[in-house]
């Protein structure tokens, strides 16, 4: 029908969790998170009542709702404000060679103070896969992948994103009009399933050093497979209010993360430790802040790390109240007030 809301970066991606904690994708600079377009949610509570939660009915489980995970009951329903979208759009990737990377990402910083919001990109520092469309001298060597998606016209994206094809010398410019769900499935055969996966993050602001942090990181990448990504925010994401929603991260004008994966399971504790590695050095770069859908592991520090200050206050009060003997746990939790 030509309508969306804000998805996940590749399509396998689950819309329920991934709104719950927010949901960053291809539409945030548009139309904000996914859970900024949620207009009302059905819930079975810890008691097993069945209740709705909207701007009017059950508000503060409603502002919870959207960026506080999984911790106040089951969400068996959601409902969305969607938006039209496409359904073609401008979108695809730039690939440049490490040797342009810094060049590149320091372009890109200074591309974004300007950039419309029909405009999201990002930047992934991985390793180049053996696909057919990259040059053979260039697989298993590591890239610098700008990706992008223009959520207007194609025609007017083509002067949006004309700078971004400029940064340096790309190796393949694959940037092109293509259907909305041909974006949303882009990097599918990259995301297979059975993969062993650690996602961590932190909001920062792109500075000298905390790029000469993520270049390092990346030349130190564990496996062909791991990856930092530096995720445009901004625009709509940037305009609700801090208040309005659980997930208050609004000010930051990046989110890196650091994936490390494997289809391997040997060593890959010492894959974990990298990411953690990366995730504390850059992190210093920012408030110390991290996005709940990427916090890697469940400790109450992480946990700290997504609510700071008096969102977690509020989120305890909303756990107090519908679910006070925490048996939504099994989660980033939020623990209520008078738990073990």
């Amino acid at each position: 029908f030509g309508l969306a809301v804000t998805g996940g970066l590749v399509s396998s991606t689950g819309i329920a969790g991934f709104t719950l904690g927010g949901g960053v994708g291809w539409l945030v600079r548009r139309h904000g998170l996914a859970s900024d377009n949620v207009t009302a949610a059905e819930v079975v509570t810890a008691d097993g009542r069945v209740v709705r939660a909207d701007q009017d009915e059950n508000p503060e489980l409603f502002w919870a709702l959207r960026g506080g995970g999984g911790n106040f009951g089951v969400v068996t329903s959601l409902e969305y404000q969607l938006h039209p979208v496409g359904p073609q759009v401008l979108g695809g990737l730039i690939i440049y060679p490490l040797e342009q990377a810094r060049q590149v990402v320091t372009g890109w910083r200074e591309l974004t103070g300007n950039m419309p919001d029909e405009l999201t990109t990002l930047i992934n520092f991985t390793t180049a896969p053996p696909l057919p469309f990259l040059p053979p001298e260039v697989h298993g060597t590591r890239i610098a992948v700008l990706v992008g998606m223009y959520a207007g016209d194609p025609a007017a994206g083509e002067a949006a994103v004309a700078p971004l094809r400029t940064l340096g010398t790309p190796i393949v410019d694959l940037m092109g009009p293509m259907p909305y769900t041909g974006m949303q499935t882009l990097l599918d055969p990259l995301w297979t399933a059975g993969a062993h996966n650690y996602f961590t993050s932190a909001f920062i602001e792109p500075s000298d050093a905390a790029l000469d942090a993520v270049l390092r990181h990346h030349l130190t990448t564990p496996s062909p497979s791991s990856e930092l990504h530096l995720h445009q925010l901004g625009g709509a994401f940037a305009r609700v209010p801090a208040e309005a929603t659980a997930f208050s991260q609004r000010d930051s004008s990046v989110l890196c993360n650091v994936i490390a994966r494997s289809p391997d399971p040997t060593d890959f504790d010492a894959q974990i430790a990298w990411a953690r590695g990366a995730r504390e050095e850059i992190a210093r770069h920012g408030r110390g802040t991290t996005y709940v859908n990427f916090t890697g592991d469940a400790a109450e520090d992480k946990v700290r790390a997504a609510y700071p200050g008096a969102v977690h206050e509020r989120l305890v009060r909303v756990k107090d109240t519908f679910d006070p003997t925490n048996l939504f746990r099994l989660n980033q939790n939020i623990r209520p007030s008078k738990a073990a």
